[in-house]
């Protein structure tokens, strides 16, 4: 009886974090599509940026690499992240979209955080904005 109630429980809190790891990608992606669609946003109708850390916010917007080929980084992240939302609620669809769905999820989350960690090198070391 008691083992029951405890696999009853372990099942549950695997469903309940299986549902949490399908939620996580299209929250995330929802949240950095903000973030990016708001420095695209800047980029392309001016402004100033809000700056909440240390500084060198605008250094990092208006320097070369703030564009690639005269398209603004940011724009290419709201590209970026409406792909990946896309494809992860399409993903919550069935067992087998979710199969199918995985690799273009992981790549474009890969390519996203190695360019991220670029941008990053580049506003501490080249920019020196931090």
């Amino acid at each position: 009886m008691i083992r029951e109630q405890s696999e009853t429980a372990a099942g549950e809190q695997t469903k309940l974090g299986q549902q949490l790891d399908r939620w996580a990608i299209p929250v995330l992606s929802v949240l950095g599509a903000a973030i990016s669609g708001y420095l695209s946003y800047v980029k392309l109708f001016g402004g100033e940026v809000l700056c909440t850390g240390v500084g060198g916010c605008e250094t990092v917007q208006s320097s070369a690499y703030a564009q690639i080929l005269g398209v603004p980084v940011a724009l290419l992240g709201l590209l970026g992240m409406l792909a990946l939302l896309a494809l992860s609620l399409w993903r919550l669809r069935s067992e087998e979209s979710a199969q199918l769905m995985a690799l273009p999820i992981f790549g474009i989350s890969l390519f996203s955080i190695m360019f991220a960690g670029y941008l990053f090198y580049v506003e501490l070391f080249v920019l020196q904005a931090i």
